[in-house]
Parts: structure tokens; C-alpha cells; sequence
């Protein structure tokens, strides 16, 4: 809430050129771009993350093997182009490595993995949200879970603050003040034991769906997202008013359901 306030007391000073229709949309009124992510638990120390990427011209599907939180360290990459549409040219090697994994500067040796080739954007975006699956999954000792009772909010809590190292003062939630809601309110979780310590085989422990879209009608430009897995979801409704460009700043709508 808080950015929302800033946004709306101060907006951005952004150039007037840059209000105006996406390269996206170039040639087309529509264009919705649609990811498929899945996690399974292949290995006993890592998991298989695997992600389709898709929109209207083409579709890709990029997979990694990856251990946990905290290294995160990943090998077994690949791409194929899948689908519909016209296939890009696959890059024959992955900038993540056993040695390196998910580390800064992961996108840029991605892109110039990738290069110029036709298609070259969608992989890229694909690498990256396998890089974002591989933060989201975690194996736990089987004695630091069995006391998980179902709905045990603050249980859930200590062990989301054990399991992924990066969570601690990430977010309100996992902060000092998130923590002392406990008590004073009714808190619930949708996390259970099999998020923390999944059974050998596990398929699709985590299923993320995402939906981007960008549609226009008339002078005004509307954006879609949309995510949602085993424990989120979300929409979110953007619609931007391109005649009132020499208006400045462009007038925002914005819809979301309550989280």
C-alpha cells in the first residue's frame, strides 16, 4: 500500500514517447504470453524444474536440475522449442553450471547466450523463471517436519524462515513486525509438510501458472497478469488512457482482488 500511495502522490517522470503501443503489439490489437512451470522431485537432493513458455508466434519449454535453498546449485539444463508457431534456434549450452547456478549476472550470460536469434527474448524469460522455481522448493529433515499439524500458521512460519535462507526481512510477512501479529489475530497457512519434505517422486509439487496480456481497445491500452500456484494467486488489471498522453501523467486504473 504504502508504494501504491508514493505512486499515485509522486508518479514517475517518464518520457512521452515511451506511452505508447509495445513492440508486443506491433501488427495486432491482442497478445498474451503464457507460462507453465512444474517442479518435481526427481532426485534426493534436487528437483526438476521445468518451464513452458509461450505467446501467439511461438513456444518453449527450458528444464534444470537444481538442489535447494541455500545453494541452489543447478546442472542438466535444456531447451526445445515446442508447439506452435515458428520454433527459435536453441542455444547448445546453459549459462547456469553446477559450479556457478543461479548467481548476479545470470541474465545477461543468458542473453548473450542466446544472441540475436529469432526467439532469443522467450528463452531468456524462460531461463529465468525456471532460475525464480528453483527459490521456491526446498527439502527439509524429515524430523523437522513431523510435528507439522495441518493449519499450524506459526509452525509454517518458522519453517519457511528455516528452509529458504533469503526469506528472513525479505517481506512484512517474514519480518519482526509480521512475527508479532501471531497472537493478536487469527493467521492462516496453506502450506504442508509435502511443500517442506516432498515424498521420493513427487510430480508437480509445484505447479505455477502466469498469464500476461496485453489488449487494445480504442485509445486505451489494457495489461493482464496473473499468477497463481499451491499456495498463491493473484490477478491484477492495468488500463492506460494512450489519448491523454499530452495530459501528463497518463491516467492509470488499476483493478486487483484482495490477497
Amino acid at each position: 500500500m504504502g508504494c501504491k500511495v508514493k505512486f499515485d502522490a509522486d508518479p514517475p517522470k517518464l518520457p512521452r514517447s515511451m506511452i505508447g503501443l509495445p513492440v508486443f503489439l506491433a501488427g495486432r490489437d491482442r497478445y498474451e504470453r503464457v507460462m507453465d512451470g512444474r517442479v518435481d522431485n526427481t532426485h534426493d537432493a534436487a528437483f526438476t524444474h521445468t518451464v513452458r513458455l509461450s505467446d501467439p508466434d511461438r513456444s518453449v519449454e527450458v528444464t534444470a536440475v537444481c538442489t535447494p535453498s541455500p545453494d541452489t546449485r543447478c546442472g542438466g539444463e535444456r531447451a526445445r522449442a515446442v508447439g506452435r508457431g515458428r520454433p527459435p534456434a536453441l542455444p547448445a549450452t546453459s549459462p547456469a553450471s553446477p559450479e556457478h547456478g543461479w548467481v548476479g549476472g545470470f541474465t545477461k550470460r543468458l542473453a548473450d547466450l542466446c544472441g540475436p536469434r529469432e526467439g532469443a527474448g522467450l528463452l531468456v524469460d524462460a531461463g529465468i523463471e525456471v532460475a525464480r522455481l528453483s527459490r521456491q522448493v526446498t527439502k527439509m529433515p524429515a524430523t523437522a517436519v513431523a510435528a507439522l499439524a495441518p493449519g499450524d500458521s506459526q509452525a509454517c512460519w518458522a519453517l519457511d524462515m528455516a528452509g529458504w535462507v533469503d526469506l528472513p526481512n525479505s517481506c512484512f510477512t517474514y519480518s519482526p513486525a509480521g512475527r508479532a501479529l501471531f497472537g493478536t489475530r487469527a493467521v492462516s497457512s496453506p502450506m504442508v509438510s509435502a511443500l517442506y519434505l516432498p515424498p521420493a517422486g513427487d510430480a508437480r509439487r509445484l505447479h505455477p501458472q502466469e498469464g500476461r496480456r496485453l489488449v487494445v481497445t480504442g485509445p486505451r491500452l489494457h495489461l493482464f497478469h496473473s499468477m497463481h500456484d499451491n499456495v498463491h494467486g493473484f490477478d491484477v488489471h492495468y488500463e492506460v488512457d494512450l489519448d491523454r498522453a499530452p495530459s501528463w501523467p497518463p491516467t492509470l486504473h488499476h483493478v486487483a482482488p484482495p490477497l
